[in-house]
């Protein structure tokens, strides 16, 4: 790997490490909230039960279904992106190549 490939590969690991950080106190602070309105709940209106709200996705389905759709996109783009680069590295290597004389057509004997 190159120097700048490395740096920009630290620079990635760092701003993973700084996300991570940042999640945990964020999950504890929204568990914390959730358990405050969960015991205070009786003084809450209740909703109303309708028929559709059994059909709907969980969270946790939403979430699985769109970040798998995502991962899908991402690969996606990947080959392109690579396959793009490679068009242009074969490009660059058929240009630095010296072009094959084409053999010449032959005259027609036609009368």
């Amino acid at each position: 790997m190159s120097t700048v490939m490395d740096k920009i590969v630290s620079r990635q690991e760092q701003l993973l490490e700084l996300m991570t950080a940042w999640q945990k106190p964020m999950v504890s602070a929204v568990s914390r909230t959730a358990a405050m309105i969960d015991a205070r709940s009786e003084r809450l209106p209740k909703l109303p039960n309708l028929p559709f709200m059994s059909e709907l996705p969980t969270a946790q389905e939403m979430i699985e279904a769109q970040f798998g759709f995502a991962a899908k996109m991402i690969d996606t783009n990947k080959r392109f992106a690579l396959d793009l680069a490679n068009a242009v590295d074969g490009a660059a290597e058929d240009a630095a190549e010296p072009a094959k004389a084409k053999p010449a057509p032959k005259a027609s004997t036609a009368k």
